[in-house]
């Protein structure tokens, strides 16, 4: 049972925007979520023989998200879908890796005694809803790479979305001298 708490459920805000909060006498969390479009550029390097594409950003846009990827794969036994496959994986990857250094733990005192403590999460996930050249799209499935009629070391693109949610904890000094856990349940 929660004593003085105030919920707000999920507030759909312009542009895509979603918002949750909830307070009580012991602090409160607000969780911010945003979709936004996205487009990486993947360059295509041929390799005849390759087991397995390979990955790895040529270019970082905002936060060091990829803008710009090269892919190594063998054109002939590498379907549309498994190009589409390992390029989510990639950036799925890199999103984590480039929001992890985004959040932290901040711990106030006033007098030697804890006084209150903020914690900010931010998490991204990427999507890709297709895959394009020239402004046509490649089919996303086991159609091999090379009957896409991208030549080695043509650009191609990949479109999607990239979610991004925000989530920032507070205790206030109350909470704190009470010793509840401001990061795990109220």
């Amino acid at each position: 049972q929660r004593i003085g708490t105030m919920t707000s459920g999920a507030q759909h805000l312009a542009g895509g925007l979603q918002v949750n909060q909830i307070a009580g006498m012991m602090g409160g969390a607000t969780s911010v979520g945003a979709c936004m479009e996205a487009m990486v550029t993947v360059n295509p390097k041929f390799e005849p023989g390759l087991s397995e594409p390979k990955v790895w950003e040529t270019a970082a846009g905002p936060y060091g998200l990829p803008q710009a990827v090269t892919i190594k794969l063998d054109p002939a036994a590498t379907s549309c879908a498994r190009v589409h496959e390992v390029l989510l994986d990639f950036l799925r990857g890199a999103a984590d890796k480039a929001a992890a250094n985004l959040g932290g733990t901040s711990q106030m005192h006033h007098l030697g005694m804890n006084a209150g403590a903020l914690s900010s999460a931010i998490k991204w996930e990427p999507t890709i809803e297709k895959l394009s050249f020239e402004g046509d799209n490649l089919p996303l499935d086991g159609t091999p790479f090379a009957k896409a009629g991208i030549k080695n070391g043509e650009d191609f693109q990949a479109h999607g979305k990239l979610n991004q949610s925000v989530n920032l904890n507070v205790q206030n000094a109350l909470g704190a001298a009470l010793g509840k856990d401001p990061y795990g349940g109220w």
